[in-house]
């Protein structure tokens, strides 16, 4: 499996992060609110690990 570090939120497949959510579980969310909140947090988006 590679892993790929960014900073590109562009790359986010919002709908996997869903399902992640969803088996974690924490719960059902929707992923243009997940996208919103996490494009416009305060908190520094470095170093994003996302498998290929």
């Amino acid at each position: 499996m590679n892993y790929d570090w960014t900073e590109n939120v562009e790359t986010v497949d919002w709908n996997e992060l869903v399902e992640l959510y969803r088996r974690a579980p924490l719960g059902t969310k929707n992923p243009n609110d997940l996208k919103t909140v996490f494009v416009t947090t305060q908190v520094p988006r470095k170093n994003l690990l996302f498998c290929k």
